[in-house]
């Protein structure tokens, strides 16, 4: 009983489990966080894209002056007067 239990922490705790299948390789996990990483950034730059177009849709209508185009947040019509 002891030596299995300290089996499961030393292939747990280390290294080792990387030999094991199904727990992959190192380059392959840190290539999974390069690629996480990069998503969430493109995540942020379509939000950025989406609010700057809904921006614009809102000027080209006249709803609001282009002057009150906020960079950060949408702007909502009826909050304008």
């Amino acid at each position: 009983m002891i030596g299995m239990i300290l089996t499961f922490m030393l292939i747990s705790f280390t290294s080792i489990k990387y030999y094991l299948p199904g727990f992959g390789e190192e380059g392959v996990r840190k290539q999974l966080r390069e690629v996480m990483a990069e998503s969430e950034e493109l995540k942020r730059r379509a939000k950025d894209n989406e609010l700057w177009v809904e921006n614009i849709k809102q000027v080209l209508s006249g709803k609001i002056p282009a002057s009150k185009i906020q960079v950060n947040e949408p702007i909502k019509s009826d909050s304008i007067k």
